[in-house]
């Protein structure tokens, strides 16, 4: 790059575009920041739709592999929402998720969790029932198939009982997954 007498004037190899004024170079470095600002904002939307199907795609496999009685003959891959992960207001950190609206206010959410390193993840199910009280939700972890259905049972009922009675749990779903439930 050469300099001339003229401070407002610079001049480029072929390449590159000649500058001209200050006011000239402002303007091309706000084009350029726009620029990088959409490419940006479209990584990172790029980032929270592969979270989303990540988590979709983990939901199905665990649904086919452990739950093949009972939830998956009723469940398909476009059942589950993915939800990215996200920080919540006390500055938790929550991961990526999907949930399946199974009818009557009931839900499963999946979530990846770790047993204590990043190597030890595993899919973990849990069953989102309406309280009995009819003022909330129980966020209910289930194991396996069995655990899944005695814990249905118990909580959304069968074909001639209803829920058990309100027992003061439905405020243990967080509000970061009613805030999830609401949105879909």
């Amino acid at each position: 790059m050469n300099h001339t007498e003229d401070s407002t004037a610079w001049t480029v190899s072929p390449d590159r575009v000649e500058l001209g004024s200050p006011a000239d170079r402002v303007r091309r470095l706000r084009a350029m920041a726009g620029v990088a600002h959409r490419e940006l904002a479209y990584d990172a939307a790029e980032a929270i739709a592969r979270q989303r199907e990540q988590a979709v795609n983990d939901a199905d496999q665990l649904v086919d592999s452990a739950y093949w009685e009972t939830l998956k003959p009723l469940l398909t891959w476009s059942d589950w929402t993915g939800c990215a992960g996200f920080e919540d207001e006390e500055g938790r950190y929550h991961r990526p998720c999907a949930i399946a609206h199974l009818g009557e206010g009931v839900w499963l959410h999946f979530e990846t969790r770790s047993r204590g390193t990043a190597n030890d993840l595993y899919g973990a199910l849990s069953l989102i029932a309406p309280c009995a009280c009819g003022n909330g939700y129980l966020d209910l972890g289930v194991e396996d198939e069995a655990d899944f259905l005695a814990t249905f049972y118990e909580y959304v009922g069968s074909a001639d009982t209803g829920p058990v009675a309100c027992a003061s749990e439905c405020h243990s779903i967080t509000s970061a997954v009613l805030a999830r439930l609401n949105e879909h």
